[in-house]
């Protein structure tokens, strides 16, 4: 291990094993290559210019040893004695955090997950300035939207910062609540109903690509500010998979459209 105990940040990937619509969701393939491994290289490609450390938390270590890449970094008996709830340090900075089930059950929400993942760094004497939370359910994501977001670490001033997408088809002006059998406008102000899509005001959405925030979010279990700084993302990078039909899609893209994916550099290596 290094000495040093402190780092910019962490990048911290969270994927769980269990109940969901998708079976085994995060072992699934995109462009042959595992939906939570795409993430990972995500977070090497930073790696292999930051200093930082990047953490798997996953309540069944073990499944991540049938990616070959995996293999190549833990030692499988090693993996499969880790206790849960604790984080099994690497020396090249790539660590697996054992989660327990009471944090990954289907329900269990992710800040819980962060804030114990960041006490058992922690125990461990390891402190970071920011996080960055990448989700293996992103399968695309850019080499200039990375930069970026590492650019904007460099300036230590963002508490938070987000990916979104521009709500177009979908914007509130049309939505709804349901009550005693009637419909109730989401907006206060119901001339926008009435109004062309072009003329309504610009609505955004999180895309669940990014989230950056300050250590001391992370210690509030919070994985973004009340008033987050933001970039904006277009399809097909956008792309999040909650469903089979949402994994269908990101199947149909081709290699060529997102070709600046650090995922399509065959010289790509861990470091």
């Amino acid at each position: 291990m290094k000495n040093r105990r402190h780092y910019p940040f962490c990048v911290l990937i969270p994927f769980r094993f269990g109940e969901q619509e998708i079976p085994n969701k995060n072992l699934q393939k995109v462009h042959n290559v595992h939906l939570f491994q795409r993430t990972l290289i995500h977070a090497i490609y930073l790696k292999n210019i930051s200093d930082l450390r990047i953490c798997l938390s996953t309540n069944k270590p073990q499944e991540i040893l049938k990616v070959k890449l995996m293999r190549k970094i833990f030692n499988k008996e090693v993996i499969q004695n880790i206790t849960k709830s604790d984080i099994l340090l690497s020396d090249g900075g790539l660590d697996v955090h054992n989660r327990s089930e009471t944090l990954a059950k289907k329900n269990s929400p992710i800040n819980l997950t962060l804030k114990n993942v960041r006490k058992q760094y922690l125990r461990k004497g390891i402190t970071f300035d920011y996080w960055l939370l990448l989700q293996p359910t992103t399968p695309f994501r850019s080499i200039e939207d990375l930069l970026y977001v590492l650019s904007e670490i460099a300036k230590v001033k963002r508490e938070s910062l987000i990916s979104v997408t521009q709500v177009i088809e979908s914007h509130p002006a049309r939505m709804y609540y349901a009550r005693n059998s009637r419909l109730i406008s989401v907006l206060k102000n119901k001339n926008d109903a009435y109004k062309r899509r072009q003329t309504l005001k610009q609505i955004f959405i999180r895309d669940g690509g990014f989230y950056l925030f300050s250590d001391k979010l992370a210690a509030k279990g919070k994985l973004f500010s009340s008033n987050p700084h933001y970039f904006i993302r277009k399809f097909p990078w956008t792309i999040n998979i909650d469903t089979l039909q949402d994994l269908n899609m990101a199947k149909t893209i081709s290699n060529k459209t997102v070709s600046n994916d650090p995922n399509n550099s065959n010289n790509f290596r861990f470091k």
